[in-house]
């Protein structure tokens, strides 16, 4: 039987109260500076939707950065991004008005990708965390290196490269890393064992770790149940809740995959979790405190609608999804059912990026197209095709990040700023590398 990639970060649905980096207004709240935006929930605040959809995206900038499924961030009027070139992983930071690189900090990262998963490179896959002024990116073989977001000067590094393989972790290491309240939290290791642990953002003392099975491709969350704050993830084999204070064990559940394949991150979906995969499907549970401890309470599960590396949306009412069955399908769902309301014909490629600003639903597939979506059941269509833009000339498997007009692409080799309508200005500004 031929192995399945693993390639990427789906998604889990969570409920109940979902706490992010900085739970303080301040001005990060609108910048997409960690993995899926500033909440980490695939919404985009601060993108502010034109009154019409133009015919063609204007190209402020486009740079040659390297290869890497790594999504790009924003923060402070800088894109930052990791990246593969030659025999060495590079962190950057990039100027957004004129997309030349601010700094650079570059390591040898001798990373051989798994033979069942060399389509997908041996370049980098997680998504960097910039806040409070501190830079983290995390490298396909398990290093994980914070910076000086203005410099690039390195603060701390925690490698765990030499206990990290690809034997049955395909792809290397592609969790992004979390800040919450001054800590980082990450998972790093493979199928074999790992540690996630809860460090100070800025010198990297640790605060607490758990040795136990290792990460999955999923990404993780914290969140608030009750007067619990916790850690949410997808372990390698198991659901995984921690107190995000201590890191105590609080619950888990197994949810195994034959090829360690859990890449869906989590989502909350009104009072309840969602996670999903490629082998289980789609399963909603609720965590509730009782005498015996915390428990995860099963509210349903379709086994039929399989998600495998796009994670889905929700604007708490209803959940966007794609799934890869027919070759790339969206689907409207009801979290509190499980029920299916809707479907389009399929086709939509290998893997989708979804982002709901406002009223519509922002899609980006892996072949360098974006659709607009209109969220309305007037005609009878939960969605409604509004726009379709190319992004780039060759694949973008990276999460784009969304600025106020417009937004930020990874494909292959190149970053690019886009944006929905030409800015009137009277300097020029380079259109191209």
């Amino acid at each position: 039987m031929m192995k399945r990639l693993c390639c990427w970060t789906i998604l889990t649905l969570l409920t109940a109260s979902a706490v992010w980096a900085d739970e303080a207004p301040n001005s990060e709240t609108l910048e997409w500076n960690q993995w899926r935006g500033p909440d980490r929930d695939g919404h985009a605040p601060m993108l502010q939707p034109p009154d019409a959809w133009p015919e063609t995206l204007h190209q402020v900038w486009r740079v040659e950065v390297g290869d890497g499924y790594s999504a790009p961030v924003v923060w402070q009027g800088h894109a930052y991004l990791l990246t593969r070139r030659g025999d060495a992983e590079v962190a950057m930071a990039i100027d957004l008005e004129t997309g030349r690189e601010v700094w650079s900090a570059s390591w040898p990262t001798p990373y051989k990708i798994n033979q069942y998963a060399t389509s997908h490179g041996q370049w980098p896959r997680a998504t960097p965390v910039v806040t409070d002024g501190v830079a983290c990116f995390l490298g396909v073989d398990a290093r994980l290196t914070c910076h000086d977001a203005a410099t690039g000067k390195l603060l701390w590094t925690r490698d765990e490269s030499e206990s990290s393989g690809s034997e049955g972790t395909f792809c290397g290491s592609s969790m992004s890393p979390l800040v919450s309240e001054g800590l980082l939290y990450a998972h790093l290791g493979d199928e074999t064992g790992g540690v996630l642990f809860a460090a100070d953002l800025r010198s990297g003392e640790v605060k607490w770790s758990w040795n136990g099975q290792g990460p999955s491709y999923s990404s993780p969350l914290i969140v608030e149940f009750g007067d619990s704050k916790q850690l949410v993830t997808m372990g390698s084999v198991d659901l995984l809740g921690f107190d995000a204070s201590s890191g105590e064990l609080l619950w888990r559940r197994a949810f195994p995959d034959e090829w360690n394949q859990n890449i869906v991150t989590p989502l909350v979906a009104s009072d309840r979790l969602l996670f999903a995969d490629v082998e289980n499907g789609t399963l909603a549970v609720r965590p509730t405190l009782g005498e015996a401890g915390w428990q995860l309470a099963e509210l349903w599960s379709d086994k039929e609608l399989t998600q495998y590396m796009a994670s889905p949306v929700t604007d708490g009412r209803l959940v966007f999804g794609f799934t890869n069955r027919q070759k790339g399908q969206l689907f409207v769902l009801d979290p509190e059912s499980g029920e299916v309301t809707w479907r389009d014909g399929g086709r939509g490629g290998r893997n989708a990026t979804l982002t709901l600003a406002g009223d519509w639903l922002l899609v980006s597939n892996d072949d360098g197209r974006l659709q607009v979506f209109e969220r309305s059941e007037e005609s009878g269509e939960a969605l409604r095709l509004e726009a379709e833009y190319e992004l780039a000339p060759s694949a973008t498997w990276a999460h784009p990040a969304w600025l106020e007009d417009g937004l930020v692409v990874k494909d292959v080799e190149h970053l690019a700023r886009l944006r929905f309508a030409p800015e009137t200005r009277t300097g020029d500004r380079p259109q191209s590398e």
